[in-house]
């Protein structure tokens, strides 16, 4: 990971904070947050080119939550753990 050490972005996204990422030249919003209501932890990745939620992942656990964005093919039919030496950290 560029700018930044990956287990300390990995814990920053189970502690819910938000961060922005840059990888093959498109930014994106990683945020997570509590859905009270349905008492599940919530979270989300935007492309900032698109403006639009690519990918979401509800459960009762943040970190479980994490690690299904750690699986996902989200950047061009790979997974953030393939992609991670890529990864520019844009805010720590």
């Amino acid at each position: 990971m560029l700018n930044g050490n990956r287990h300390v972005f990995i814990e920053s996204l189970c502690n819910n904070e938000e961060v922005w990422i840059k990888y093959n030249g498109k930014k994106y919003f990683i945020e997570g947050f509590w859905l009270g209501r349905e008492r599940l932890q919530h979270l989300e990745v935007q492309d900032l080119d698109l403006w639009k939620i690519i990918w979401e992942s509800n459960a009762e656990e943040q970190e479980a939550n994490v690690d299904n964005f750690r699986k996902a093919r989200i950047f061009n039919g790979k997974s953030f753990d393939e992609i991670q030496d890529e990864v520019e950290w844009l805010d720590e």
